[in-house]
């Protein structure tokens, strides 16, 4: 998965301040520490090392642990947070209330 959004990123630079929501409920294999580098480093070349607008990306997931490494993307990504939800509706809502305050 962090290569297509590499490669998305890197085709698309305006993609990087974009709003991401990522399923992943029922993803197989595991994204680690040096996956979520490269796409954190995509997204700064793509962005000219600018912080992205108080962009967000929110990860649909049931794993309790899962909002830590949330937090250690914040510090990866400048600009970005990064967030959780049980659900897609609940992405949904915390898109939309991020959004209008």
């Amino acid at each position: 998965m962090s290569d297509l959004i590499i490669s998305l990123v890197g085709a698309r630079p305006e993609f990087a301040s974009w709003d991401w929501v990522h399923d992943i409920r029922n993803a197989s294999g595991e994204a680690g520490q040096e996956d979520v580098s490269r796409v954190a480093s995509a997204f700064s070349l793509a962005l000219a090392g600018e912080p992205a607008p108080a962009a967000m990306t929110i990860f649909i997931t049931q794993d309790p642990g899962f909002p830590l490494w949330a937090k250690v993307m914040d510090g990866l990504f400048p600009g970005r947070r990064h967030l959780t939800a049980a659900t897609p509706a609940m992405a949904l809502t915390l898109l939309e209330t991020a959004r209008t305050g």
